[in-house]
């Protein structure tokens, strides 16, 4: 279950006074454009940090994920830029490699005995070589609207990273504090044995 420690206080109590500190040397800090431009800035990190956040929980690592991101969006721009296949089909199949190498790790890691930093160092290097190899190591441009809007638009004031990231933050909260799958990620992260005695398949949380 997810909780709000005195550690966590402490955490928060120095970045209110940072954020206190700054917005007396600069009086733009607080403001709605600053803290919209951070947030923007920040977001893909925040995105990965939902997700590792989780594996952590879990007791693993995932070395991969920068990559994976890289992949994913080297076959969306791709697809778009050098196949010519509609935008919904490139994010599409984007969003699948991402899923395809997660899959893969969690199988191997599930199933195998390797540990997950070798699996997530192996599948690190596989995604960034496939990038490079489909990219031929040069960058790609995308002249779409359309696409440009999933990553850099804005509904009202509010950019679209944003939004995404205020989704992502609540299915987290939510698969963690409210599933079963959340319950049965803490108990194989805290202690494997007891969680696989209390009737948990743990390949399967893994997976």
């Amino acid at each position: 279950m997810v909780t709000f420690g005195k550690d966590n206080l402490g955490i928060l109590i120095g970045l209110l006074v940072l954020c206190i500190l700054l917005s007396i040397f600069s009086p733009v800090f607080l403001s709605k454009n600053n803290i919209l431009n951070v947030l923007r800035q920040v977001a893909t990190n925040l995105y990965i940090a939902c997700a590792m956040t989780i594996v952590i929980i879990l007791g693993g690592i995932d070395l991969s994920v920068g990559s994976t991101i890289a992949l994913s969006g080297v076959i969306t721009g791709g697809f778009i830029a050098f196949e010519g296949l509609p935008l919904w089909v490139a994010v599409l199949s984007g969003l699948f490699s991402g899923v395809v190498v997660g899959a893969f790790n969690g199988f191997l890691i599930s199933k195998t005995t390797i540990p997950p930093f070798i699996v997530t160092l192996s599948t690190m290097n596989i995604a960034r070589g496939a990038s490079y190899v489909y990219t031929g190591g040069q960058p790609i441009r995308v002249m779409s609207d359309s696409f440009n809007f999933i990553g850099a638009g804005y509904i009202g004031d509010i950019p679209m990273p944003i939004l995404y990231l205020v989704i992502i933050v609540i299915i987290s909260v939510l698969i963690m504090s409210k599933s079963k799958l959340g319950r049965h990620i803490y108990a194989v992260g805290g202690n494997p044995v007891a969680a696989r005695f209390s009737g948990i398949k743990n390949s399967r949380v893994l997976f």
